[in-house]
């Protein structure tokens, strides 16, 4: 089962998580702060270019924001969280090989820099490594020091769930959404691994609650809107790929909703 390439969104400000949505599925990634053994004059600078990166990414311009953090890393090339950022405007850019050699990097600058870590395995399930990936996550989620275990316990969900194994895939959604009852993504996972396994009404469960939990969740609205259908309510599920339509018009998703409900007024 692979996963499927789709828009990315960023929702990130200059130490906020930063989501990679796939149309399979939403990645968390991870930024935290680092400090640099560069001299002050040039660390002041390196983080002046590299902010202007985040602010250009986190705008949408991803192309500007790669130039200002190569320019940062010229100017200190063993700066983690510098190569932190190469790997994530790379990831956005389509570009997950190139973005895995820079989060090893910085693994390897700084073996406890766990943001890296975790994007280390985001870059892994983006090139379907499903097992470096799940490697990668059982690690943090054994480090008691991860402060968000539900992320990591989410992606292995996803990891297992495109490797055909779905009781290993519940395991680790339902730990997600145990440990995080409010964490949209989990319930959204868990939704689809109900479908996948024939049960609707377990589905209609989860993914009702991933969309409360995130209203403009367009990914879980077009798995919504299949629940409904395989639950016999052709209605809502029509409402439901509408909604995705809605929230993104221009979107692969809403191509995808769009042959739906095509296909559910043809049988109607």
């Amino acid at each position: 089962m692979k996963s499927n390439r789709g828009r990315l969104n960023l929702l990130t400000a200059a130490k906020a998580p930063l989501a990679i949505a796939f149309l399979g599925f939403l990645i968390i990634v991870s930024i935290q702060g680092c400090a640099s053994k560069s001299s002050p004059n040039v660390g002041k600078q390196v983080e002046a270019t590299r902010e202007l990166g985040v602010v250009l990414m986190n705008e949408g311009q991803s192309r500007a924001a790669l130039r200002e953090f190569l320019k940062a890393e010229q100017l200190d090339p063993k700066n983690v969280k510098v190569q932190d950022y190469l790997g994530l405007v790379l990831l956005t850019l389509g570009r997950p090989q190139e973005a895995l050699e820079h989060f090893n990097q910085a693994v390897k600058l700084d073996p406890g820099y766990l943001s890296s870590k975790n994007n280390l395995g985001c870059a892994y399930l983006e090139l379907e490594q499903w097992d470096n990936a799940i490697t990668v996550f059982q690690d943090l989620l054994a480090d008691l020091t991860y402060p968000t275990p539900w992320k990591p316990a989410a992606n292995l969900g996803w990891a297992y769930f495109s490797k055909g194994d779905l009781d290993k895939a519940r395991e680790y959604y339902l730990m997600s959404v145990d440990q995080s009852p409010g964490y949209a993504q989990g319930w959204r996972g868990l939704g689809k691994v109900y479908l996948e396994d024939g049960n609707s009404q377990k589905a209609l469960y989860a993914l009702e609650k991933a969309v409360l939990l995130a209203p403009n969740f367009a990914e879980a609205y077009f798995e919504l809107g299949e629940a409904y259908l395989r639950s016999g309510h052709r209605s809502k599920a029509q409402q439901a790929w509408d909604k995705v339509c809605v929230l993104t018009p221009d979107s692969e998703v809403c191509a995808k909703a769009t042959a739906k409900i095509r296909t559910l007024q043809t049988t109607w």
